[in-house]
């Protein structure tokens, strides 16, 4: 055996009966110390931590900042505002209703001559018209606006919102509930004086949500107590989206295109938003 193919053999015997638990490297622990062992497969270290949620963190701040304020109660204004009016407007609204028929025959004959054509028409007629006209009083209700979807979009929507501030811990209450109870053997003429009574008595914050004509939500939170402006925000209700995956497209690979997030999701964001704003502040 020559010498060359002795020093071949030799290394590979030293290979073959070096354990890989003895596989070191310099200053640093062999990487089987803190490596898990699939069946059939080499040894692998362990998979990274997950990367953070960044919801789940904003979540935490606003929790933080939520305690710090006491945990207020927090009664939504969805499609609506707090206004100024000091009165509640009336307005008369008169319905007309028409119901009738109309029946009308007739007959004609002509007799042709020579020189001319006679003529005959009779015709008979006869109509009913039923008219009738109702005047009511209605309360004007000038803090409400107009939702910027249909009715089963807008309620999924407000769904998302609600259920992403309860699940953040908010104390939420319901504005219906607060202010029929409080119009409860009280003068109902004004509203608006209801409202306020109610508000006072059973919360400390009011959140507004309106829809802008450029799509978006206006928020406004106030504390009542003191007049004090909580948050001003707006929000897209667009969740962020991370960096997609290459696809095959007509003409090479391309990043993969982001389904348009449905309208639950539209309101959890929303309330994430609002939430990202009071933690700020």
């Amino acid at each position: 055996m020559t010498v060359a193919r002795l020093s071949i053999a030799l290394m590979a015997t030293a290979l073959t009966i070096v354990p890989a638990t003895a596989q070191w490297r310099d200053g640093q622990p062999p990487m089987a110390g803190n490596a898990t062992t699939r069946s059939g497969q080499p040894l692998t270290l362990p998979a990274p931590p997950a990367a953070a949620d960044p919801a789940r963190i904003e979540l935490a701040r606003f929790a933080a900042a939520y305690a710090a304020a006491g945990r207020p109660r927090v009664v939504v204004f969805w499609n609506r505002e707090l206004t100024a009016d000091l009165d509640s407007g009336r307005e008369e609204v008169t319905r007309l209703h028409v119901d009738g028929e109309q029946r009308a025959e007739g007959s004609r004959s002509e007799t042709a001559w020579r020189r001319g054509t006679d003529t005959e028409v009779t015709a008979n007629g006869s109509s009913r018209i039923d008219a009738e006209q109702v005047t009511t009083t209605r309360t004007l209700d000038p803090g409400r606006r107009a939702a910027a979807d249909d009715e089963a979009r807008d309620f999924d929507i407000e769904r998302g919102f609600s259920d992403a501030l309860a699940d953040a811990g908010v104390r939420l209450i319901d504005r219906t509930a607060i202010l029929r109870t409080t119009a409860l053997g009280n003068d109902t003429a004004n509203v608006q004086s209801i409202e306020t009574r109610a508000l006072l008595g059973r919360a400390e914050w009011t959140l507004e949500v309106v829809a802008m004509n450029d799509g978006r939500r206006r928020i406004v939170g106030r504390d009542l107590a003191s007049g004090q402006v909580v948050v001003r925000a707006v929000s897209a209700g667009r969740p962020p989206v991370g960096s997609q995956p290459y696809v095959a497209g007509e003409r090479g690979f391309v990043r993969a295109s982001v389904a348009a997030p449905g309208p639950y999701a539209v309101g959890r964001q929303i309330a994430l938003d609002a939430m990202r704003a009071i933690a700020r502040r």
